[in-house]
């Protein structure tokens, strides 16, 4: 009964003043809460079509919000432009036509695994950044078993270049095999490579994935494996 009259009360009061406040007796818009909110039980919903989501502002005046407007500017981001491959039965290298003795590795349509908006072209190996801002670029090259039983002549790496015309580039970061001595065991040389890490990016740019030879002969690609994936993270 006491609850009955108190919801009695609370609509009276609402249609008189247009205002009704829990907990304040200055409330600023229709229903004014200053406390915890508590909704025990909700309809479940499977898709999103014409439902909204409800957030707060930062005075706590609850909104509705269109649901594509979070998955725009959230998540997704990396939904929309991740691309993701590997090569796991041999390598090949075609010319990347820039300075510096890089090569760019072929990928084709079966080594993709993932490949959203086809940010990343098989044609060309480049991938074009759909749209400015920082993007997670992980790559890895294993060059035959990994360990190989002498120290290279040369110092072949790989990279992350950026193009910004078909001559213009940048290295975001390489890596070397790296050769280690191990006196009167053996010398070998260590050809298991990882670059992981962010980066600023301006859309229009075109990343490739490259390797150095070093003006060695290589005869391991064959055996060899390869994946990279990159995504963006944020504006």
């Amino acid at each position: 009964m006491k609850a009955l009259l108190f919801f009695s009360l609370l609509f009276a009061a609402g249609s008189v003043s247009g205002q009704v406040g829990i907990n304040t007796e200055t409330p600023t818009n229709t229903l004014d809460v200053n406390g915890d909110l508590r909704v025990r039980t909700t309809a479940d919903v499977t898709t999103l079509t014409t439902e909204r989501v409800l957030v707060s502002d930062d005075t706590g005046v609850v909104k509705s919000l269109d649901p594509s407007i979070l998955q725009s500017t959230a998540g997704p981001i990396a939904t929309n432009t991740i691309a993701k491959a590997s090569i796991s039965d041999g390598i090949s290298l075609l010319n990347l036509g820039i300075s510096g003795g890089w090569e760019k590795i072929n990928f084709n349509s079966t080594d993709l695994k993932i490949n959203r908006n086809n940010n990343f072209d098989v044609n060309t190996d480049f991938y074009t950044v759909p749209s400015t801002g920082i993007y997670v670029i992980n790559f890895a090259f294993l060059y035959g078993t990994g360990v190989q039983a002498s120290l290279l002549g040369g110092t072949p790496r790989v990279a992350i270049l950026r193009l910004s015309t078909d001559t213009d580039f940048d290295v975001l970061a390489e890596k070397s095999f790296s050769g280690v001595n191990l006196a009167v065991l053996a010398n070998i040389t260590i050809s298991d490579v990882t670059l992981n890490s962010v980066y600023q990016l301006n859309a229009g740019d075109r990343i490739v994935f490259g390797f150095n030879r070093s003006g060695i002969a290589l005869g391991l690609l064959g055996s060899s494996s390869t994946s990279f994936s990159i995504y963006k993270i944020s504006d």
